[in-house]
């Protein structure tokens, strides 16, 4: 039989960590102005072969306990948020306690990552804080540290103190999109509205022992799953100490979960120690919840 190889173009290493654009989009080799690669350069260079079929990885030769501060170039200039990632993506970093990427406060609001349509992205071995989804339009107000549209893995990620104004404090995984976790940990996150952590519209799966902690909304102070949503939870994974602070109607439901008119399977995970000012401290489900051997206390 044959083995057809993947079609990779040369893999763009990030070894500054000043924001800066790339000096030439689609040359294929991601350099700033100065000859180094920038994240910001390594992404734009990902957006110009998205239509190529070109897998992209993005990796780091950066000091260890690095942070990435992202939307202000050396001259004090705001460039904002990141180019949207499309395409097939790698982003792999040396680990969450050793790489994290950042909003900068001078820059402005705007989320971390947007994953587009019809992308495939995997990001892992890193830690993503301070996004702040919002914006004017309900999109923009979706999904503090990432929104994504497409298809998303993460592995291994830390996601913390993130801010949406609707929904979605760390995550957005929108209609028809799909969106995997594992051995990640997403805590300390706030949405204004529903999810503190994740809000899902479309298949979402947590596992591995993912932890999903401390996270706020007014209903789904954990997880959120909408209309039409998919919500697998399994392999240890554990959801704990969220709230759902909302008082008003259908507000304050669901502490750890909150399910109103989808699916949520959960099998050999934990469910402990969360609170709603209303009805389900652990879970709240308005649709089909399947559970087995799951350990839930304390809520």
């Amino acid at each position: 039989f044959r083995i057809r190889a993947q079609r990779v173009l040369r893999p763009f290493v990030v070894n500054i960590t000043l924001d800066v654009p790339d000096a030439n989009p689609g040359d294929g080799r991601a350099l700033t102005q100065s000859g180094n690669t920038s994240l910001r350069a390594a992404i734009m260079e990902a957006y110009a072969a998205a239509g190529t079929g070109l897998y992209v990885a993005i990796t780091f030769d950066l000091p260890a306990n690095t942070t990435l501060s992202i939307g202000v170039n050396p001259l004090g200039a705001v460039l904002g948020a990141l180019p949207d990632l499309h395409g097939r993506i790698l982003i792999a970093g040396p680990g969450s306690e050793q790489l994290t990427i950042s909003r900068n406060p001078d820059a402005g609001d705007f989320r971390i990552f947007t994953a587009g349509p019809n992308s495939s992205v995997t990001i892992q071995d890193v830690s993503i804080t301070n996004g702040r989804a919002t914006g004017g339009t309900p999109d923009e107000r979706l999904g503090g540290a990432i929104a994504n549209f497409g298809t998303m893995s993460l592995a291994r990620v830390a996601i913390f103190g993130n801010y949406a104004a609707d929904s979605g404090g760390a995550i957005a995984n929108m209609s028809y999109s799909s969106l995997t976790a594992h051995e990640s940990s997403i805590y300390a996150n706030e949405a204004v509205n529903q999810g503190g952590a994740i809000f899902n519209r479309g298949q979402a799966e947590i596992r591995e022992a993912t932890s999903i902690s401390s996270n706020t909304a007014k209903t789904g102070g954990g997880i959120y799953n909408s209309e039409g949503g998919q919500l697998v939870i399994n392999t240890a994974s554990q959801i704990f100490a969220n709230a759902a602070t909302g008082n008003g109607l259908l507000e304050g439901r669901g502490g750890g979960i909150a399910n109103f008119g989808g699916l949520v399977t959960i099998t050999d995970a934990y469910i402990g120690f969360n609170t709603s000012l209303n009805e389900g401290g652990g879970l709240y489900s308005e649709g089909n919840a399947w559970l087995t051997n799951v350990n839930i206390e304390q809520n």
